[in-house]
């Protein structure tokens, strides 16, 4: 979808870095001679990262070197996550398969070249993990803000959307008596975020009446929306097509572990997992429902929601809080006569099977490629990255 762009933004920035603009908020390249300030307005920490590996690899291998890396950092942070959750191995190893090879993580870094978003949905884990934490009376705070300020500077508006996660939290709070200390948490981290992010955040407000930023809104929510079963299975993606089509499954085998486990908890009658269970279900219900053309009244109540784009980005935080929807319960639903054990321990098996299965096929991955030596020349040659006039001064894009 981004063409060459995710490597184009590691060349400005890695020129930005040699010239020792290490806080980048105007392009290198010329631009026609009057520039842009697309590194301002731009999510930048996907690009800092790229462009710091740049700097002695080059931008076509920093960036490939960055994907991977921000691709293992949300691994992790799904460990981590899930660590809070069981302590079983073997739902972890399901865990850390499933979160690298989920239809929506291909989606991001692969089809679209998102690494802005990608960034971002590989923090929320971490986020997660940190919030259950809370939930129980631990001190995470400090934690809790770096992963806040990181995520605005991954994606200011996922980290809008980040705000649904919360009441989930706070009702897993009340169940455990902890919520007194849930909000103190919470309410510092939120407090030391906003000292680290206001000062890109007002020069961005203060700056953006100044450039064209409308073309933004060429996406609007109105017209993305997406049929409800192409969630679940999506065999509609077609390579070569760029914004003519997207992949937006999120995975049968997920969401089928998912209802299949609180199936077998309630059978159970298991006690304990609720309250962790409630943390995540209660999201992915408002979440759910913002998928759905009903939501339209929500995207355009406000400017900066409806930034957004597309409603399927919601399944940034869709894709892990399902995941580990069915770990909080897996524990206690397998413990007993050694069957659950096994029957669990094969479902797992199955599920993240089929996701790396299902995956490929949804994306069919056998596609054609950028030759190195192409991506070489188009940075060698680079006067972008911009699109549409896009984050070009105004009098600029007006004259065209």
């Amino acid at each position: 979808h981004e063409a060459l762009s995710l490597f184009q933004r590691t060349e400005a920035f890695r020129r930005a870095f040699l010239a020792l603009d290490l806080w980048p908020v105007w392009t290198p390249f010329a631009h026609n001679g009057h520039g842009s300030a697309w590194p301002l307005f731009y999510h930048r920490l996907f690009t800092a990262l790229s462009a710091t590996l740049a700097l002695p690899l080059g931008s076509l291998a920093g960036t490939k070197a960055a994907i991977f890396l921000t691709l293992s950092g949300g691994i992790a942070g799904a460990l981590f996550a899930a660590r809070a959750l069981s302590t079983s191995w073997w739902t972890l190893a399901a865990v850390a398969i499933t979160f690298g090879f989920a239809q929506y993580v291909f989606f991001d870094w692969l089809i679209r070249g998102a690494g802005a978003e990608f960034a971002a949905m590989m923090l929320v884990p971490w986020l997660l993990g940190l919030l259950i934490r809370t939930t129980r009376g631990k001190r995470s705070w400090i934690a809790l803000a770096v992963v806040l300020a990181l995520l605005f500077f991954a994606h200011s508006i996922i980290l809008l959307y980040a705000a649904f996660l919360f009441p989930g939290f706070a009702l897993a709070a009340i169940l455990r008596g902890k919520l007194r200390h849930w909000i103190a948490q919470v309410g510092l981290a939120a407090g030391a975020a906003a000292v680290i992010c206001l000062p890109s955040a007002v020069a961005i407000l203060r700056m953006a009446p100044h450039f064209n930023l409308d073309v933004l809104h060429i996406f609007r929510p109105r017209t993305e929306f997406v049929s409800l079963g192409r969630f679940i299975w999506d065999d509609t993606f077609r390579w070569g097509r760029q914004w003519g089509n997207v992949g937006v499954e999120v995975g049968p085998a997920v969401i089928a572990l998912a209802v299949l486990v609180l199936f077998l908890a309630a059978l159970r009658r298991v006690r304990h997992g609720w309250a962790d269970a409630a943390a995540l279900l209660f999201p992915l219900a408002i979440y759910g429902y913002l998928l759905t053309p009903g939501s339209l009244w929500f995207f355009e109540a406000s400017k900066y929601l409806e930034l957004i784009q597309f409603p399927w980005r919601v399944l940034t935080y869709v894709t892990p809080l399902l995941i580990l929807l069915p770990v909080a319960l897996l524990d206690e639903v397998e413990s007993g006569p050694r069957i659950w054990r096994w029957l669990m321990r094969s479902l797992l098996v199955v599920s993240a099977g089929l996701t790396v299965g299902l995956g490929a096929r949804c994306f069919r991955l056998e596609y054609p490629v950028f030759p190195s030596e192409m991506i070489r020349a188009d940075l060698r040659a680079l006067d972008q990255p911009w699109s549409a006039r896009e984050y070009l001064p105004r009098a600029v894009a007006r004259r065209g």
